[in-house]
């Protein structure tokens, strides 16, 4: 019994403005920033930011009256694949859990999961906005 998951049309905060951004590392290191300033009112828990088929756990900072989630999906450089004449060696490779993610979302939208009252609620946030990639050393 698959449910479908309902999304949140007036939470108990405002989204002021959402961008993210690609960053690569050094190591073969490299990841997604989603930044989310908002506003709000009320004692919520946020937990998890869903974006680009990836989910993660999220901080919260605060500065004066606005307040931001920042999400950092970090990914290592994909290994290569193991191909073998014995395909017993080919366990090793990860395989992609697509089934497993329960949104379909386009590249700039992300749902953000919160907690109000002890329940879990959703909030599809939409054109995010995409910022130049960071390059670290």
């Amino acid at each position: 019994s698959c449910k479908t998951l309902k999304f949140e049309t007036k939470p108990p905060f405002k989204v002021i403005d959402a961008t993210y951004n690609y960053w690569k590392g050094g190591y073969n290191v490299k990841g997604t920033k989603v930044i989310i300033s908002f506003k709000n009112t009320t004692n919520i828990v946020f937990s998890k930011l869903y974006f680009q088929n990836k989910e993660t756990v999220i901080d919260l900072i605060e500065e004066k009256e606005l307040k931001y989630i920042v999400a950092n999906f970090t990914e290592k450089q994909k290994e290569d694949l193991i191909l073998n004449k014995d395909s017993k060696s080919e366990f090793e490779n990860n395989l992609l859990e697509l089934n497993k993610y329960p949104f379909q979302l386009e590249e700039n939208e992300a749902v953000l999961l919160y907690k109000e009252k002890g329940k879990n609620k959703y909030f599809k946030i939409r054109n995010i906005k995409k910022l130049d990639t960071d390059y670290y050393q």
